[in-house]
């Protein structure tokens, strides 16, 4: 072995690696010149319905002009179905795509494909658009909270792995799609399978309502996780 000496000065040199030339290399191989977005993830509308969706990109070199175009997908029709976006450098731009949906219920997805002034291919960007009836919840669900026994893992009512037991529901007649009664208020329990999404967490988000006629009473069927000491909040109703 050997020993090595380290001299150390009183004070730092400052112009030390400091000079522009002295910056490592940055590795651009695969670094996209633009990147593509939306202003909404998710879109809900009635059946047959076109839902307005807002497809953009912004460019992170040169200026240049990125195309974009709708992908094919089933029960969906796009229109404009393909356009250009000028993006000044470090720019943005964005088109606004008439999208309407079929009229089945259901999610559905549109793709739509962008490719740069080099005709590379840029991320895709991807709008889920939910088909549903006025007044429907399902669109709305961003939470699985129920589980078959034995695959806890597939749902996480409480954001930890906990969630309610499809088999402990059922035995007292809460099933997919029955009717549930509390406080003389009639339910629809959601018609889904354990593991999806099936309940709203609330996060300020609006959901609304279809209204029923000669309704006098409104009321939530709900539960809470992790309130120590205690959960509140507004639950607001427009009307």
């Amino acid at each position: 072995g050997g020993a090595i000496t380290e001299n150390l000065g009183t004070t730092a040199n400052t112009s030390f690696a400091s000079a522009p030339a002295d910056a490592p290399p940055s590795d651009t191989r695969g670094l996209a010149t633009a990147l593509g977005y939306t202003n909404t993830a998710v879109v809900v509308t009635a059946p047959g319905t076109p839902a307005t969706v807002k497809i953009g990109a912004r460019n992170l070199g040169a200026k240049q002009t990125v195309k974009w175009s709708a992908v094919s997908s089933t029960g969906l029709t796009s229109g404009p179905a393909s356009g250009s976006l000028i993006l000044a450098k470090a720019g943005s731009a964005s088109a606004t795509v008439s999208v309407t949906a079929p009229t089945t219920e259901g999610r559905y997805y549109q793709t739509f494909a962008l490719t740069d002034a080099a005709g590379n291919s840029l991320p895709s960007v991807v709008v889920e658009i939910d088909v549903a009836k006025p007044g429907s919840l399902w669109p709305f669900y961003n939470n699985a909270g129920i589980a078959q026994d034995g695959a806890s893992t597939s749902s996480s009512f409480d954001g930890e792995g906990w969630s309610y037991s499809a088999e402990a529901l059922a035995a007292v007649g809460v099933t997919p799609g029955a009717t549930v009664t509390s406080n003389g208020l009639s339910y629809t329990w959601p018609d889904t399978t354990p593991g999806g999404l099936n309940n709203i967490q609330a996060g300020g988000q609006v959901v609304p309502l279809a209204g029923t006629a000669g309704a006098t009473r409104i009321g939530i069927l709900g539960s809470a996780t992790n309130g120590d000491p205690g959960s509140e909040g507004n639950f607001v109703v427009t009307y």
